[in-house]
């Protein structure tokens, strides 16, 4: 009998053990680098920001060894490195890591450009974005935007992968692109989630109903 309840204490536990992440991908991401691309009238044409100097994102997919399967959870860590907005030399005054500065740019035009940050697309619930934070967003094979954009920030960030993203870019929260220096190193990985499925629930159930079934034999003798 005590063999099988340390069974089953051992077991129950398992479940909700998260599955290890693997060592994940390492990437850059430039200080000039755009989480996004759109092209009027076309591809995210609904999520236009800045002025459109910004070059392509950063991305890990599929051909990074990631899988991708809906459901999984992409963690985004930032490792190292520093942006500038001034194209100055890091470290150095107005040097930021990935949390971008302490100023927050959200659901509102407040630029000197006076066009949207990346930022104004990202849920009120991820509000206190600042500029030059890592922002990034899942998106399918063409580069089409999959659900909402993702403050990222130093993490480590644990996103749950929605169906039908391919990939996940990342970029800078910023306006104007060309003028920025440095780069952000970041691993990303993806593990599957910690739920038990269905079978192992009902394997935990016709174990419980075994020990129950064991305890009242024991008794009646």
């Amino acid at each position: 009998m005590s063999l099988l309840r340390g069974f089953l204490l051992c077991f129950a536990v398992s479940l909700f053990v998260p599955a290890s992440a693997p060592a994940g991908v390492i990437t850059t991401v430039s200080a000039t680098a755009g989480p996004w691309s759109y092209v009027p009238g076309g591809l995210n044409t609904l999520y236009q920001y800045g002025v459109g100097d910004q070059s392509a994102p950063a991305l890990v997919s599929a051909a990074d060894g990631l899988a991708f399967v809906a459901g999984d959870v992409l963690t985004v860590t930032y490792i190292s490195g520093l942006t500038n907005p001034y194209g100055l030399a890091c470290p150095g005054p107005w040097c930021y890591t990935a949390a971008g500065s302490a100023g927050a740019r959200n659901n509102f035009i407040e630029t000197s450009s006076g066009t949207y940050m990346p930022s104004y697309f990202i849920p009120s619930s991820e509000y206190d974005i600042g500029d030059m934070a890592l922002v990034g967003v899942f998106a399918d094979s063409s580069g089409a935007l999959v659900g909402t954009p993702h403050n990222v920030g130093i993490g480590p960030t644990s996103l749950i992968i929605p169906a039908g993203a391919t990939r996940f870019q990342m970029g800078i929260n910023d306006d104007i692109f060309s003028d920025n220096s440095g780069s952000l190193t970041v691993n990303v990985s993806e593990s599957s989630s910690a739920s038990p499925e269905p079978s192992t629930w009902a394997l935990l159930a016709s174990a419980i109903a075994g020990m129950v079934l064991s305890a009242r034999r024991h008794r009646k003798s």
